[in-house]
């Protein structure tokens, strides 16, 4: 690999813009390839030369400060890289500032500091000039050793006056020095108020000065606040207001500004006061006789006008009947209000007001006050150009009209009833009645009805009210009839001779009479001057009787009525015909069918009577039916100019007679020959009546009922519903019998209902069915059955370890359940035996109503069959599926207390016991030295527990 033969020197100075140079040599095999690094960055092979001997040179002219620098050479051929050592650059240069002092202006007592710093090598020195004044104290210096900077502050940490002039500092090394550009430094005085604004009054509208004073350095500016809010152009110390007005008011102060700050001056306050601005809303008032005169006067001013008083014609008003209010609304307004609640005549005049504050008072102008009345009533009211629906009214104005103009004059029309009519007029100014302009005096009232009474008001009105009425009546002329007779009818009485009768017009118009007009034609409306024609009678009666007529002859007739007084005719009435003969029918309707239409209604129909039979208009026919099994009989009337017609309300599954016969106005004609139709079957229209409920047995009753009345079956009873109602466990039992499953007792039947739940309570109804369907159902009734044996065993059987897992076991159980106790359970029974042992072997355990019990005694490691079965007090139910349990295997005997050694005196009665435990319960024997002992001892025996007495002890009993 490259060897280094020579490094670079060490460290070399060099001045700024001078020539250096740096040298190495390497040598190696190949020949290495020579490059230069400044800080570890490559430089340009332009700026070296390299010898063949290996001896490379790196030459800088017009050295700068960026050249300063560690330089090193390396070298690199195919075997490594080799790297000489570092050589040290520095380049000697005269100071450079890179921070220089500023101008600053501060207030006194703030801290000051100058800042100046530069670069050079040798590291410069730093001193700072005040006024050219070397200073000696206030700076400190630091140098950065890495860019060969250094930089020095000069501070002064509270400034005063004397601190203000011009500054600078100089750079120094021994290549040169520097001076930096001068710093001004400008200490100022905050603003000190030497006067604030005094307080004063003014009067709106005249003119005042304010004055304030103040110093500092530089010299203050001065500006002038209004509440709190500057006022434009106002920067002197005196404030000159003229023309004062309310914006004027308030509070007053100077700010006095320079460049070390601000100062307020104290509150001055001016307050403007006016004169009292007084003002009524209106100059004229016009008051209706007997209404309040209310008068508003509104003042303002500042500050608000304090007390108030009214003139009536330059006379102060005080007492009764003024009543005076004074309100104050806000700071400047106020209100006052005179008020009489009743006006009179001498209230008329003219009024103001006058207000006061503290410092003026002033006068409203005058409202002229007028006190209006109703006008006096018109005069010489006439009626004159009556027709038969109009006349013409005309009057004289009022000769008083109550200081005010007329608004209108008014015309109430009324009958002679006085009932009003709401009729219009001429020149009306509303649609529903008569209202005209105060400038007429006269009106036509037209839309009256001929020969009618009317009755006129007329009064004039202005806007206080109205004056009293006029009356006058008159009656409409006559003209002829407005509207033709009604209810006009011709009655043929017999073969020759017809009654004509009819009722007067609605409108008559007057006096009236009648012409009444006879004629036979082919075609019956021909007008009535026709030649045929005949005027029978002119009168003022209602009815005539046209007599010697022609027999069995159809005469058409008419009536117009008139005007007696005019001849004036009116319109014609209707054309009527009358008939001089008519008589029954000759025959009876035919072709009748019958069809059914439902269980209780039957269509029938027919064919009209040929019209040579008919003699006369058929007007009714009556169709008659019965039941002869029934004793049903009615009959219906329907218009002759129907042939069809329902018969209803009919009772189902009947059979009925029917005929049918028709009528003109002279009676009815022969009867139709019977037909017979039957009705449908139905649902009955009553229940069974249920009789009786008997108990067979135990879940057997027998229920007994009387039959629905034939009449009321509608139809063949094929069967009967049954509803048997559990009130006991909540469910019905619906059952369907038909009639053939039933047993007949006379007008009765019964049947036995099984398979009834044991032990419950049942409501029983029932009803009988056709088939159309069911009828009602009957009352009910109840009955209960009786207890049996549970038909099922108990449920949630289970079996578990006893307290002693070795010789007993737990055994549970529920109820059966409810649907199948069949009674009160009062008892159980446990079976059980050693699995897989003969019946024999069997043990039976009878309890009373407990759920639970252990079963003791039994073997250890043994394979047991258990079984439980419920009572009521009728018997046993089912046993249980067996349930299979293993018992635990036998726990051996461990005395827990033993006898305790014990020396009497002979003759006392001696204690001794002793427990044990084990799985089965251990029994306790008792023995003296080793042997069982004598029967003379008394011993209790329990489970696991032993004692032994022995009365009146002696010498024997020792061991």
């Amino acid at each position: 690999p490259p060897l280094i033969i020579r490094n670079p020197v060490n460290s070399t100075f060099v001045n700024i813009g001078s020539r250096f140079k740096l040298s190495c040599q390497i040598d190696g095999f190949p020949t290495p390839n020579i490059t230069w690094w400044k800080n570890n960055q490559t430089i340009v092979s332009s700026q070296f030369v390299t010898n063949l001997n290996g001896t490379s040179t790196l030459i800088l002219d017009n050295a700068q400060v960026s050249d300063s620098a560690k330089y090193n050479c390396k070298g690199e051929n195919i075997h490594g890289i080799t790297y000489s050592t570092n050589a040290t650059v520095a380049i000697l240069y005269p100071p450079i500032f890179s921070i220089q002092p500023n101008n600053v202006t501060l207030i006194q007592g703030q801290r000051l500091e100058l800042k100046c710093g530069g670069f050079g090598y040798p590291i410069i020195d730093i001193t700072w000039y005040k006024n050219d004044e070397l200073i000696t104290s206030h700076f400190t210096n630091y140098t950065n050793s890495i860019n060969n900077s250094r930089n020095g502050s000069l501070i002064i940490a509270a400034t005063n006056t004397t601190d203000e002039g011009l500054y600078k500092c100089i750079l120094r090394n021994t290549l040169g020095r520097v001076t930096s550009m001068l710093s001004w430094v400008d200490i100022q005085l905050k603003p000190r108020v030497q006067k604030s604004p005094s307080s004063a009054t003014a009067l709106y509208g005249t003119s005042t000065t304010l004055e304030c004073l103040g110093t500092g350095i530089p010299s203050p500016n001065v500006t002038w606040l209004l509440n709190g809010n500057p006022i434009p152009g106002a920067n002197r110390y005196s404030l000159k207001l003229v023309n004062l007005n309310l914006t004027n008011s308030g509070n007053y102060q100077c700010i006095f500004q320079n460049d070390a700050g601000t100062t307020f001056s104290a509150i001055g306050s001016l307050f403007i006061y006016t004169i009292p601005a007084v003002s009524i809303t209106r100059t004229r008032l016009d008051v209706s006789h007997g209404k309040t005169i209310a008068i508003a006067c509104n003042g303002s001013s500042t500050p608000a006008p304090v007390s108030v008083t009214w003139r009536k014609n330059n006379t102060d008003l005080v007492g009764f009947p003024y009543d005076i209010t004074f309100t104050k609304l806000n700071n400047s307004l106020v209100t006052s209000t005179l008020r009489i609640n009743t006006s009179r005549h001498e209230d008329a005049g003219h009024y103001n007001c006058i207000m006061s504050n503290n410092y003026r008072n002033a006068s409203s102008r005058a409202v002229n006050v007028t006190i209006l009345e109703p006008p006096w009533s018109v005069r010489n009211v006439k009626i004159s150009i009556v027709t038969s629906s109009s006349f013409l009214v005309s009057w004289d104005r009022p000769i008083f009209t109550g200081n005010i103009p007329l608004t209108n004059y008014s015309l109430s029309i009324a009958n002679v009833n006085n009932q009003s009519l709401g009729i219009s007029c001429s020149m009306s100014i509303i649609s529903n009645g008569c209202l005209v302009s105060p400038t007429v005096t006269s009106t036509n009232i037209s839309g009256l009805l001929p020969d009618s009474r009317y009755n006129i008001q007329i009064w004039a009105s202005n806007i206080v009210g109205n004056s009293g009425k006029e009356f006058v009546s008159e009656m409409t002329d006559e003209t002829n009839p407005g509207s033709a007779v009604k209810n006009l009818y011709a009655l043929g009485y017999n073969s020759t001779s017809i009654r004509i009768v009819w009722e007067p017009p609605s409108i008559l118009n007057g006096r009236i009479n009648y012409r009444l007009y006879q004629w036979i034609a082919e075609t019956p409306f021909i007008i009535v001057d026709n030649a045929t024609s005949a005027l029978i009678y002119d009168g003022g009666s209602t009815s005539f009787d046209s007599e010697n007529l022609e027999e069995n002859q159809i005469y058409y007739y008419q009536v117009v009525a008139y005007n007696i007084k005019y001849e004036l005719v009116g319109p014609k009435s209707m054309i009527v015909n009358g008939t001089t003969h008519e008589d029954v029918p000759s025959s009876a309707p035919n072709n009748l069918t019958v069809t059914k239409t439902s269980a209780r209604s039957i269509s029938i129909s027919w064919q009209p009577i040929p019209v040579q039979d008919r003699n006369g208009v058929i007007i009714t026919y009556d169709i008659m039916y019965y039941s002869s099994r029934w004793m049903h009989e009615n009959s219906l009337q329907v218009d002759g100019s129907v042939t069809k017609a329902v018969l209803d309300q009919l009772i189902p599954f009947t059979t009925y007679n029917m005929t049918i016969a028709a009528a003109t106005v002279i009676g009815y004609g022969p009867t139709s020959t019977e037909i017979f139709a039957n009705t449908s079957q139905s649902a009955p229209d009553a229940s069974p009546i249920l009789q009786s409920i008997t108990l067979v047995n135990n879940n057997s009753a027998q229920i007994s009922w009387q039959q629905i009345p034939e009449r009321q079956r509608n139809g063949i009873i094929l069967g009967y519903l049954i509803i048997l109602n559990n009130t006991k466990f909540g469910f019905v039992d619906n059952r369907t019998i038909l009639t053939n499953r039933t047993t007949s007792n006379g007008n009765g039947r019964s049947i036995i209902a099984m398979n009834l739940m044991y032990f419950s309570s049942y409501e029983v109804s029932l009803s009988a069915f056709t088939v159309v369907g069911a009828g009602r159902y009957s009352l009910k009734k109840s009955i209960e059955t009786l207890e049996s044996a549970p038909s099922a065993p108990p449920t949630n059987f289970i079996t578990k370890s006893g307290s002693l897992a070795a010789s007993s076991i737990i055994v549970t159980w529920d109820p059966p359940l409810r649907s199948n106790q069949n009674g009160i359970i009062r008892r159980y029974k446990i079976l059980y035996s050693p699995a897989g042992t003969r019946e024999a072997n069997n043990t039976v355990v009878i309890l009373g109503d407990v759920n639970q019990h252990t079963i003791y005694n039994l073997n250890p490691s043994s394979n047991y069959s258990i079984q439980v079965a419920a009572a009521t007090s009728v018997g046993f139910g089912p046993y249980h599926k067996p349930i299979f349990y293993l018992t635990h295997p036998a726990v051996s005997p461990n005395i827990t207390q033993s006898p305790q050694s014990i020396t009497a005196t002979a003759g006392t009665d001696i204690t001794l016991e002793c427990r044990a435990t084990g799985d089965p319960i251990p029994t306790i024997q008792w023995l003296n030295n080793y042997a069982a002992i004598a029967p003379v001892y008394e011993t209790v025996s329990r489970p696991g527990y032993g004692k032994l007495i022995i009365k009146y002890s002696n010498t024997g009993d020792n061991g």
